[in-house]
Parts: structure tokens; sequence; C-alpha cells
């Protein structure tokens, strides 16, 4: 999805005629999906850390 966006916004910003074609949900649209997979990837490996320390540094932990 990002791959697309990029491809789609750099080939309307060095070209005008493609400037006009080019529909703005057809950038917006893969943009958007790929920020939010980013944004769930990022939140999840911070939870993960997050976990894996409180686990680490558990106290009432025998092993």
């Amino acid at each position: 999805m990002t791959a697309i966006a990029l491809v789609l916004t750099w080939v309307a910003m060095w070209s005008p005629a493609a400037w006009a074609r080019i529909d703005n949900l057809l950038v917006f649209i893969p943009g958007t999906i790929s920020m939010l997979c980013a944004v769930l990837l990022t939140g999840g490996k911070a939870l993960d850390r997050v976990v894996r320390i409180a686990k680490d540094s558990d106290p009432d932990d025998d092993g």
C-alpha cells in the first residue's frame, strides 16, 4: 500500500498531466491503510516490550 501511494504521488508531482488524472483517493486510501498498519505494528511491539519487561522484573517469579 505504501509503495502504491508513493509511486502515485511521485508520478503526480513530476507530471502535470498525471496530476490532473490521478484521483486523490488513489493516494489517500493506500497511504492511510499503510499508516494504520505502521501504527498498529509499532503499538504491538511496544506492548510486547512492556509485557516482557514486566515479566522479567516480576518479584513473585521463582524461575
